[in-house]
C-alpha cells in the first residue's frame, strides 16, 4: 500500500528512527569532560552537580558494581575500565556494570520512567542532558527515513530510497526510460 512507501506513516517508517532519519543520543566523550576529574569529583558531568544527590546516588550505584578508585583522576583509569565505566559489561559485582551512555539513553527514550513522586522523569532528563546530546545518521536506514519493505523496493533496478531523492527532473528523466514487460504495466498503470 502507499503507506508503506511515507515515512510520515508509521507503517512506512523506519522503526530504528521513527522515520526521523537520525538518531539521539548521548555523546560519550562529553559525559566526562574533564579528566583530572575523579569520580568523586565529579567527573561524570551528566550526573549533575558532584555533592549533588542524583550524582551521590548514582556514584553509590555504579561503585556497588565495580571495583574503582573513586578518588583517581579519571584519565589515570585504565582505558578498560573507563569504557566499562560509560558503557557497561556483564562482569563485575552484583551482575555487571550497566554503563552511564546506555542508562541516559534508556530515559531519554522512555517518556514513563517514574521519578520518586509518580511524575515523568523525562522531560526533565531530556532538558538537563541538552548538552550530551548528539544527532547521528540512523544506521538502520541511512537516513531515508523509510522502514525496511520500502526500503527493499527497486524500479529497474535502483532502490525506491535513491528514487525518492532525485530531483523531479531526474526521476522523469528515469520514469521516462522505463522498459516494463507487459505483465507489470498493468500493475505500474494501476498505481
Amino acid at each position: 500500500t502507499p503507506r508503506r512507501f511515507s515515512f510520515n506513516d508509521p507503517n512506512g517508517a523506519c522503526g530504528a528512527c521513527d522515520g526521523m532519519g537520525v538518531r539521539r543520543g548521548i555523546d560519550a566523550e562529553s559525559v566526562v569532560p574533564d579528566g583530572a576529574r575523579s569520580l568523586r569529583g565529579g567527573a561524570i558531568a551528566a550526573w549533575g552537580p558532584a555533592d549533588g544527590p542524583y550524582y551521590l546516588a548514582m556514584l553509590d550505584e555504579l561503585l556497588g558494581t565495580i571495583e574503582v578508585d573513586a578518588n583517581r583522576p579519571w584519565r589515570d583509569l585504565p582505558p578498560g575500565l573507563r569504557r566499562k565505566i560509560l558503557f557497561g559489561a556483564r562482569s563485575g559485582k552484583n551482575g555487571g556494570v550497566p554503563g552511564i551512555v546506555p542508562a541516559l539513553e534508556r530515559h531519554l527514550r522512555d517518556p514513563d520512567l517514574d521519578t520518586d513522586e509518580g511524575e515523568s522523569s523525562a522531560p526533565f532528563f531530556e532538558e538537563a542532558l541538552e548538552d550530551f546530546l548528539i544527532e547521528e545518521r540512523c544506521s538502520e536506514c541511512r537516513g531515508t527515513r523509510l522502514g525496511a519493505v520500502a526500503r527493499a523496493v527497486t524500479v529497474a533496478g535502483e532502490g525506491i530510497a535513491r528514487m525518492l531523492s532525485s530531483t523531479l527532473s531526474e526521476l522523469r528523466a528515469t520514469l521516462a526510460a522505463l522498459s516494463l514487460p507487459a505483465d507489470r504495466v498493468v500493475v505500474v498503470e494501476r498505481v
